[in-house]
């Protein structure tokens, strides 16, 4: 029978930023080479991005594209593709396979410019797929932009203000002792927690005005060195999650898996068409949605989960959000992801409302304060009620340079301000019996991820970050208000979270 390749090709994040500019990352050019006998096949594409990067000096890392596939037979459910192998790798790149999951593709010298690999070519194990040169087939495949974070020490905390009864971040790390000075991670072994000189510690704020649930901390212990804890090295997605990932993502899944993600229902928060949303239904079920470069929200942590899973990635923990924010600096007081303690927040105009091409018009360029999507924003058209765009403030700068891009030491965007970055807390047992295992690619048929180490209550789950329409110091690298308040269930929906991944090594 003759085969017929239909090809859907999608890259997730179709318009975002890298380091400190705006780049596209494109799949194009996808398609299958089979052999006669069906066992294994070639799938081959070209990969491009803007703005792409690789340092051999500090901070030493590197942008990469997670590329991952999915096959369908005459028209049946969308399966994760196995990989068997890399069959080809052009010039001047690294393919590096990741658990018959996907591939992580970077440079392989140092670099910075725009990346154009051809005639990329990564086995496909059709055989462990089941899958015998018979029916139709189509493949999607999609990709996601990461920022390396190297291996190495780094700090947990800020350490005490200098200033009598100075203001700190709630909650945060520090080392138990006279002067609590910040806690540093120096190995990837087990971390003891209690109030002995030496061991991790944190305070364990009750606050008596909260509207929400507050479960007690575990302030001692051992967290687990199979606990991500941010010295090994790790992935994490460069940005936060975009309405045009989630479109493409849920157009992947079954209608029963479609109902259980369905986050456009009024009763689940979705609220019409607030906070930037335009994430719709078809009538035939399938989703659109017309800001496609604008942050997801109205997630759950099951809907955040269950896209890790089906991505092969997993979530993140508080441990390595302050390495990806703070790197390898010391620790300044009250200060936020960009390296500084001071802000902008609010007053901005933006350019292109909306569009793919959004951006801050003025953003600021001079001094210490970082810009952030912190707050409420008012462009003198109308108040902006929501995230700005992934990448925003990276694409407005008129220069590249961290503080006014507001980037993390790696160069991931809107760790601080934009929407909230759930992480798994060490606050609890449950918590700390998180491991570094992935997604692999299939969720259930209900619609729900199933990776056994993962958190499937609130307990072990937390937020780092803030958000727009929210106080700034919440968004302070190491700020930790809201790791131990709880927000309803597993499934309760909220307005301001999305999802950002990470692929552990």
């Amino acid at each position: 029978m003759k085969q017929t390749y239909s090809f859907s090709l999608l890259a997730l994040l179709l318009l975002c930023s890298t380091l400190l500019h705006a780049n596209d990352l494109v799949v194009s050019n996808a398609r299958v080479i089979a052999p006669a006998d069906y066992a294994t096949a070639d799938i081959a594409f070209d990969l491009n991005w803007e703005n792409s990067w690789r340092l051999s000096t500090s901070p030493g890392n590197w942008d990469a594209a997670w590329v991952f596939a999915k096959y369908r037979v005459d028209g049946g459910d969308w399966q994760h593709v196995t990989l068997g192998g890399v069959s080809a790798t052009p010039s001047g790149a690294t393919v590096e396979l990741m658990d018959d999951k996907g591939a992580m593709i970077y440079h392989d010298a140092d670099f910075s410019g725009t990346t154009a690999f051809g005639d990329i070519r990564i086995a496909w194990d059709l055989a462990a797929d089941g899958y015998d040169g018979t029916g139709t087939l189509e493949l999607k495949v999609f990709a996601l932009e990461m920022v390396y974070i190297p291996e190495g020490a780094f700090s947990l905390g800020t350490g005490p203000d200098p200033t009598p009864d100075g203001p700190n971040e709630v909650d945060e790390f520090f080392t138990f002792g006279p002067d609590s000075l910040p806690y540093v991670v120096d190995n990837d072994g087990p971390i003891e927690v209690g109030d002995e000189i030496g061991k991790l510690y944190f305070e364990d704020t009750r606050d008596p005005n909260a509207q929400v649930e507050q479960r007690l901390a575990l302030r001692s212990g051992t967290i687990p060195a199979a606990f991500p804890e941010g010295f090994r090295a790790f992935y994490l997605m460069k940005y936060e999650m975009s309405q045009q990932q989630w479109v493409e993502y849920f157009n992947t899944l079954t209608a029963a898996q479609r109902a259980a993600r369905d986050v456009t229902i009024a009763s689940n928060d979705e609220d019409a068409d607030g906070w930037r949303n335009s994430v719709d239904l078809t009538a035939e079920g399938f989703a659109t949605t017309t800001r496609p470069v604008i942050p997801m929200g109205y997630l759950s942590q099951n809907d955040m989960f269950t896209y890790l899973d089906w991505a092969a990635l997993r979530p993140m923990t508080e441990l390595e959000y302050e390495k990806a924010a703070r790197g390898t600096a010391s620790p300044q007081q009250l200060e936020y992801a960009w390296g500084t303690r001071q802000t902008r927040s609010g007053g901005y105009r933006l350019g292109n409302r909306g569009q793919a091409t959004e951006v801050v018009q003025g953003p600021t360029t001079m001094g210490s304060r970082g810009n952030a999507a912190l707050g409420t924003i008012d462009d003198n058209v109308q108040t902006v009620s929501g995230p700005l765009r992934c990448g925003i403030f990276a694409a407005s700068i008129p220069v590249a340079n961290r503080v006014y891009a507001g980037a993390g030491f790696y160069g991931n965007m809107e760790l601080s301000g934009n929407q909230w970055e759930s992480v798994v807390v060490m606050t609890d047992s449950t918590g700390r019996a998180f491991t570094n295992i992935h997604g692999d690619g299939q969720i259930t048929a209900a619609g729900l991820f199933d990776v056994a180490t993962w958190p499937t209550t609130r307990d072990g789950v937390g937020f780092r970050g803030g958000r727009t329409d929210n106080d700034a110091s919440f968004a302070r690298i190491s700020d930790r208000t809201y790791t131990t308040l709880q927000f309803s269930t597993a499934s309760s929906r909220y307005k301001w979270l999305q999802a950002r991944g990470v692929r552990g090594l």
